[in-house]
Order: structure tokens, then C-alpha cells, then sequence
């Protein structure tokens, strides 16, 4: 798995969003996203960057009020784990 930047993942969602001003502690939560739209917004990312994120077994129902940092932070954790 190729890591994904914080900076990388803020200018994504600077391009779907339109929410203004999205930084590395903006939580998932004050975008207005749920679990669902995480998964969503990850998968997009996947295909926007060409990369595997392998989120298998994370429970996305905890990241509402995590930061974009916090939640990359935990699935690169994951990966390294497994």
C-alpha cells in the first residue's frame, strides 16, 4: 500500500466538497459526512490516486469526529498491521 499524504487527501476533498476551508484537523463530521460518505470518499480516493488503502475491518463508525489527519493516521496503522 502506497501511503496517502494529509495534503493529498485535503486537495481531494477540496475538489468534491466545496466545503471551504478543509485542513488537516477538519473532522469528518464538520463536512457533514457520516461513516457511509467516508467509505465513499475513500474509495474515490483510491480510484483518484491510484492507490489500495485496505480498510478491511475498520469500523468507519468511529471517525465522525476524528480529524482527516487522525483517520489517515489509523488506516495506515491498519495496513502496516496487516
Amino acid at each position: 500500500m502506497r501511503p496517502v499524504t494529509t495534503d493529498q487527501a485535503i486537495e481531494f476533498l477540496n475538489e468534491i466538497s466545496g466545503f471551504p476551508g478543509i485542513h488537516a484537523e477538519t473532522t469528518f463530521g464538520e463536512l457533514g459526512l457520516d461513516s457511509l460518505g467516508l467509505i465513499e470518499w475513500i474509495t474515490m480516493l483510491e480510484e483518484h490516486l491510484a492507490v489500495d488503502l485496505d480498510v478491511r475491518s475498520i469500523d468507519f463508525r468511529l471517525f465522525d469526529d476524528k480529524s482527516i489527519a487522525a483517520v489517515l493516521d489509523v488506516i495506515h496503522q491498519h495496513a502496516a498491521d496487516n
